[in-house]
């Protein structure tokens, strides 16, 4: 496969599906965005944000990442940031299903309408916390965590059954939300990004 290549290790459906997806709906649409898989996130040493809803990250997250509530609670202030671990990170990466919200909320933080974080790489994680769970498939060191209680899960929320492509031993979830909801909710999250929609499809929120 080529560079942009997000997963390894499976020749799955939900594999081929998954990187459909990811080149489709985000490395296609957000070319100026920086975007690195997982291992490349691993070995740099990354501080990983997600920018899912408060609800979807409860159910599970990577480990050791923050929400964007509070990444958004620690940025800079006076040209310098709030808290150590921002401080000293030199790469930010985000996520979220695939990777649509991220490179949006990316879009955002570098938009002169918002306090750029000087010095900082903000990166996107390329097929995000789905990619996430195929890479703990071969590496039984990373997986899923329940954040409120750090314990370790298989579930993962996967936004809309469109997106329950995780890999065998992963338990999709899904909240019941119909259409109309999530066109709402889409139109909350461009909002608040700042960002207008390039497209009016339901991948615009993954």
């Amino acid at each position: 496969m080529s560079e942009s290549t997000v997963l390894t290790g499976s020749a799955s459906h939900e594999t081929a599906v998954l990187e459909e997806m990811v080149e489709r709906d985000v490395a296609n649409r957000f070319p100026t965005i920086s975007h690195i898989d997982v291992s490349e996130a691993l070995r740099t040493g990354v501080v990983f944000v997600d920018v899912r809803s408060a609800q979807e990250f409860a159910v599970s997250a990577i480990p050791n990442a923050i929400h964007r509530d509070q990444f958004e609670a620690w940025l800079p202030t006076k040209g310098k940031n709030t808290n150590r671990l921002l401080e000293e990170a030199s790469t930010i990466c985000f996520y979220c299903t695939i990777g649509v919200r991220s490179a949006k909320y990316i879009q955002y933080l570098n938009s002169e309408r918002y306090p750029k974080l000087a010095g900082k790489h903000l990166c996107n994680l390329k097929g995000s916390i789905l990619a996430w769970c195929f890479k703990s498939v071969n590496d039984s060191s990373l997986g899923l965590i329940v954040p409120s209680t750090q314990s370790p899960t298989h579930a993962v929320h996967c936004y809309g059954d469109k997106w329950c492509v995780a890999p065998d031993g992963f338990e999709c979830c899904v909240f019941p939300q119909d259409d109309d909801e999530k066109e709402r909710e889409d139109d909350r999250w461009t909002r608040e990004c700042l960002i207008q929609p390039e497209t009016t499809n339901l991948d615009d929120r993954t």
